[in-house]
């Protein structure tokens, strides 16, 4: 048991995404040990973090404690200190998110110290004044990224990081993965001479959605090009949604709920260039090497939940209450998202295809 490290990590499919390089200099610093991720296990159907980072090597077993806060947040505790202590590991890692306060840091060093742990990594509460801030104009200046957060906070306890550990593809997709999706794009394709490029039309976060309205505008208008096929991506739930999109443009493809999320990376990964909002999506196409235009609310700081890899387009329509961090927007009409015009959009996917894939 001396050698088993735990990992705590707290999100999704985006938050995850983004601490790759961090699992990547984890993986090296403790090279030759058992390193576990603790992870809640859900029942909605979402992708857990587990089954993209055991495909890559970067961890190499998971236990599972009860995801049930809202019903009893007593006895989920109790679940997790169980499993924990089950698991009696020397080393824990944690890496949470950035916008952790002091108060939530401390509170989880404490919990792992009862669990029986020594060595506890990575548990530094970032100054949230470099994250959350304004300059002397008022507007938001550029924070770090919550990648480099994330490295930050592992490089105060000794685990350290390069260049390399950003490096994408950051995920992959099997053989057969690839072969699957390869033959469905054979078999579905319309226009194969075109350039493929993908949409995705859903976030879960009300505060990160573009109307759909300005969706059915874009995707006509790109079609109308005649230089694109356009690809509907997303999950099972997305699948009604994105196949009234395609009837209303009267073309494109429905990929959503088609694939698991590896496959999906790959289908990205033969796109152009993928259109998309601040979710794990536009986060898995970057993953893949995909470039992306990414449509964003001005609710974060500009850079921090940028889509790692290069040659991507951040498209974010500065408002005066801009910085808000809510999930949902109170402002009626929501004017940081329907302010982000079609032509902007376009004009970005435009200079895209200008450019080699």
């Amino acid at each position: 048991m001396a050698d088993k490290v735990l990992v705590y990590q707290i999100g999704s499919l985006g938050d995850t995404i983004v601490s790759i390089p961090a699992y990547r200099a984890v993986r090296r610093h403790f090279s030759g040990k058992s390193i576990t991720l603790l992870e809640a296990r859900m029942t909605d159907g979402r992708v857990m973090p587990s089954d993209m980072l055991l495909r890559e090597g970067l961890i190499d077993g998971v236990t599972n404690y009860p995801h049930n806060t809202a019903t009893n947040p007593l006895l989920s505790k109790f679940q997790l200190w169980r499993s924990v202590a089950r698991e009696r590991p020397k080393t824990v890692v944690y890496i949470g998110p950035g916008e952790r306060t002091p108060k939530d840091v401390a509170r989880d060093k404490s919990f792992f110290r009862l669990c029986g742990a020594k060595d506890l990594i990575g548990f530094h509460a970032y100054d949230l004044s470099q994250i959350q801030t304004r300059d002397k104009e008022g507007n938001l200046p550029p924070s770090l990224h919550q990648t480099q957060i994330r490295l930050d906070r592992l490089e105060k306890d000794g685990v350290s990081s390069g260049p390399g550990d950003w490096l994408t593809p950051l995920l992959s997709a099997s053989n057969e993965e690839c072969e699957a999706v390869d033959a469905w794009l054979s078999e579905n394709r319309k226009h194969s001479g075109l350039q493929l490029v993908g949409v995705g039309l859903i976030s879960a976060k009300a505060a990160t959605r573009w109307p759909m309205e300005h969706f059915e505008d874009l995707g006509r208008r790109l079609i109308a090009t005649g230089k694109v096929e356009l690809i509907l991506t997303g999950g099972p739930m997305d699948k009604d949604v994105s196949e009234a999109m395609v009837a209303s443009w009267g073309d494109g493809l429905n990929a959503s709920g088609q694939f698991g999320v590896n496959a999906m990376g790959h289908l990205l990964s033969r796109c152009h260039h993928f259109i998309g909002l601040d979710t794990g999506t536009t986060h898995l196409a970057a993953a893949f090497g995909t470039r992306v235009i990414a449509i964003t609310a001005d609710h974060m700081q500009p850079n921090e939940w940028s889509p790692l890899g290069d040659g991507h387009i951040v498209l974010t329509h500065r408002v005066g209450c801009g910085g808000c961090r809510v999930p949902v927007c109170p402002v009626p009409g929501h004017p940081c998202m329907v302010g982000l015009t079609v032509e902007e959009v376009f004009n970005a996917s435009m200079r895209l295809l200008d450019q080699s894939p």
